[in-house]
């Protein structure tokens, strides 16, 4: 072999090296795209994006409003402890729950989607992100009956903050299903959905703080009721552009609030045990099916109905 086959030899085999290492490099952002879709993740991700710049609170009004600019002050001193906080939720997660084995091609697949921009994918990324938060915020306030501290305090406003926001984005993606005039009620419907939690909250601590060594309270049934109408009336007014009732999406939706109370009443007694962070994988699990529903209608309201 001479020295020119030698040369060529070396060149293609360089060749070689340099594409495997560019294609390693595209499947590695890619899987890291999907890896944002898992657990706790998303809602890192949220807090460390909002802190770069500030939080929105336009377009709110009211309570909501008030929420949104109380998490805005000393957004900065806070996010580092929400961080903090957010890595040992992660870790807790780890440790008591196992997941699920997935493929590498449903990885790909699902990271291609987040990149692609579709909808349906920007549905699950958002209520993905939506289930997260809603865990944080009952971790800091149902977890403890100990009077909340103004550290506690500012780190319960600012999940409370991205999840007003998150509903906002979600009515904008569902606008295909209400006229114009419609929207600023589905947007309320969506924003209810979260303060109405909050009062949940809120109202569960004031009733079982009064007697702490007491047997323990469930959630209010006016409120638990007015939540569960919340959703009815979401779905009820997403129907009315097709005409259809859409009992998948119902369920779905009922199902969704039914996970989501499920862990939040096992906080109230056993902390964030083993079967909270369970009750919490399963609503989690759930996510890619509520967000496949909402976007099924969404194309039947854009098809004009059918």
């Amino acid at each position: 072999m001479d020295d020119d086959q030698k040369r060529f030899i070396v060149i293609l085999v360089l060749l070689v090296l340099l594409v495997v290492i560019f294609l390693g490099v595209v499947f590695a952002i890619v899987y890291a795209m999907a890896k944002v879709k898992q657990v706790i993740a998303p809602l890192r991700s949220t807090v460390r994006r909002k802190i770069k710049g500030v939080v929105k609170v336009k377009g709110l009004k009211g309570q909501a409003r008030k929420v949104a600019n109380n998490a805005v002050k000393g957004v900065k001193s806070i996010a580092s402890k929400v961080r903090s906080d957010l890595r040992m939720l992660a870790k807790q997660f780890r440790e008591q729950i196992k997941t699920k084995s997935k493929t590498m091609k449903s990885k790909l697949d699902r990271g291609m989607a987040i990149l692609s921009g579709d909808p349906c994918s920007k549905l699950d990324q958002l209520w993905t992100q939506h289930v997260n938060l809603t865990f944080y915020y009952g971790a800091l306030a149902l977890t403890s009956l100990d009077p909340i501290t103004q550290e506690q305090k500012a780190k319960m406003d600012w999940p409370a903050s991205q999840l007003l926001q998150i509903q906002q984005d979600l009515s904008d993606l569902m606008k295909t299903c209400v006229s114009e005039s419609e929207r600023p009620t589905l947007t309320q419907l969506l924003k209810d959905h979260i303060m109405i939690v909050a009062q949940i909250a809120s109202k569960w601590r004031e009733a079982q703080s009064k007697n702490p060594t007491g047997p323990l309270h469930g959630f209010d049934t006016d409120l638990v009721q007015a939540w569960y109408k919340n959703a009815q009336d979401t779905v009820t007014l997403l129907e009315s552009r097709t005409g259809h009732q859409n009992n998948h999406l119902r369920n779905a939706y009922k199902s969704h609030l039914d996970q989501t109370a499920a862990y939040l009443s096992e906080m109230t007694k056993t902390k964030t045990s083993k079967r909270t962070f369970e009750l919490f994988a399963e609503a989690l699990d759930h996510v890619p099916m509520l967000a496949s529903t909402f976007c099924t209608q969404m194309i039947a309201c854009s098809s004009g109905g059918g």
